[in-house]
């Protein structure tokens, strides 16, 4: 007969895994706003195209672990934005090579 501790062992990782698993979605989250803040965006934009996105999976049958995934990539859509130097995101005109290759 497995003792007590041996078979809290899966309820364990379960619940490890939703903190973890909710500690990475935050993290992705605050990403996001971090990338509004400093765009200067709308704040909650990336949260809108994020809802419109989910629904629009949900629309043509994308199950949950699949909306999911959508979920955490419509939040993380400019997030190359965060490496990019903020003298080419707010210049005015077309890039030149050089800023091409940058970004």
């Amino acid at each position: 007969m497995p003792d007590e501790e041996s078979s809290s062992l899966p309820q364990a990782l379960q619940r490890a895994n939703v903190e973890l698993t909710m500690a990475f979605d935050s993290t992705v989250e605050a990403f996001a706003r971090s990338l509004e803040l400093r765009e200067g965006e709308p704040l909650g934009h990336t949260r809108q195209v994020t809802e419109l996105t989910v629904s629009l999976a949900r629309f043509m049958g994308g199950g949950l672990p699949e909306r999911q995934h959508i979920r955490r990539g419509a939040y993380l859509h400019d997030i190359g934005k965060m490496t990019v130097p903020e003298s080419i995101m707010k210049k005015a005109g077309p890039l030149t090579d050089e800023e091409w290759l940058i970004v």
